[in-house]
């Protein structure tokens, strides 16, 4: 983030200086919408995202010693919906019974032949991502050492509504229709187009019959601890070395609205189990589902050095190492 870090004052009888502030403030704001075309216009359908991001810094600085607090506001909302989410009934017009009856579900269930790829327009969804960050650096400037020490705090929501084949799914594959009493026997002879018409499909699927698709709002804790020295060993070789821990807390949902499964060690057998609850294998469990991992240790270290003069001038000789850990797997098994 911006900030800036005071240098080394001045020895010898006090003549360092003083306190130095630097408060810096950010704002951004964006909007895009995106229509969704087909080339059949009634399964047309738009896209609206709205982002936020708000930031402030201070910095305070006196002597070789620099302080940096930041907090940090980020907001990311996505909106897609068709023609008829909230304004027409598609399946219950056309007398199709076992779907969400939820005018937000509403949408052309997804219709697949097996002559070509079939119809489906756009799924109805709302995602709201909101991230709090909170951070503080220390700079301390001594002799040949350049140390920093710093932490951050995230507070992560996650909040989405998604009807993801709640209006069901239809596969005609002209099955129905076949010639012969065996269909089996005569895949080809029937029209797939035909048990359309009949109203026959092979196979049908659904995510929700009862209640259609609700929100989920979930929420995140992770945190980070770090220290760095970036050592002026020599005039032509410089070592920087630090340590970092990081935590990222898998998501727990505000009403405990989800599930998993028990699964025995030889995987014969299964058992439902819910947030807090004990399963019939491994014991309790969190209200996360997923214990978290808490040995992401970070090593890391750089080395630059110069060679003398008289082999190669204009050589410099850097070798690093460190070890990053990727902590975004928890919003894909959420969703």
């Amino acid at each position: 983030g911006p900030g800036f870090a005071i240098p080394g004052g001045g020895g010898g009888g006090g003549g360092g200086r003083g306190p130095q502030n630097n408060i810096n403030v950010g704002l951004n704001w964006t909007r895009s919408s995106t229509n969704l075309v087909n080339a059949y216009p009634s399964l047309a359908g738009a896209t609206d995202t709205q982002g936020l991001n708000a930031s402030a810094g201070w910095t305070i600085g006196k002597g070789r010693t620099s302080n940096t607090f930041r907090v940090n506001y980020n907001h990311n909302h996505v909106s897609t919906t068709n023609l008829y989410s909230g304004v027409l009934d598609v399946p219950g017009d056309a007398g199709i019974g076992g779907v969400s009856l939820q005018p937000f579900d509403w949408g052309i269930p997804s219709i697949s032949f097996s002559s070509f790829g079939g119809l489906s327009d756009p799924t109805p969804r709302r995602e709201l991502d909101q991230t709090y960050t909170v951070s503080d650096t220390i700079t301390w400037h001594t002799a040949k050492h350049n140390w920093r020490f710093g932490t951050d705090y995230r507070r992560i929501l996650q909040s989405f509504r998604s009807a993801k084949n709640a209006e069901g799914s239809f596969i005609f594959t002209g099955f129905a229709t076949a010639l012969d009493s065996n269909p089996q026997a005569n895949p080809n002879s029937g029209s797939d187009f035909a048990d359309f018409l009949l109203g026959l499909p092979q196979e049908t699927s659904i995510q929700s019959v009862l209640s259609g698709t609700d929100a989920f709002n979930f929420r995140a804790n992770s945190y980070d601890f770090f220290a760095q020295d970036d050592w002026r060993w020599r005039p032509n070789l410089t070592i920087n070395a630090g340590l970092r821990y990081e935590y990222g807390g898998p998501f727990t949902e505000a009403n405990n609205r989800i599930s998993n499964l028990d699964v025995a060690p030889t995987f014969s057998a299964a058992s439902l189990v819910l947030p807090g609850g004990t399963g019939a294998f491994y014991g309790n469990y969190p209200n996360s589902l997923i214990r978290p991992d808490r040995n992401n240790f970070a090593p890391r270290i750089g080395v630059a050095w110069k060679p003398p003069a008289r082999f190669s001038p204009k050589t410099v000789v850097r070798f690093g190492y460190g070890i990053n850990y990727n902590l975004a797997q928890y919003s894909t098994i959420v969703q």
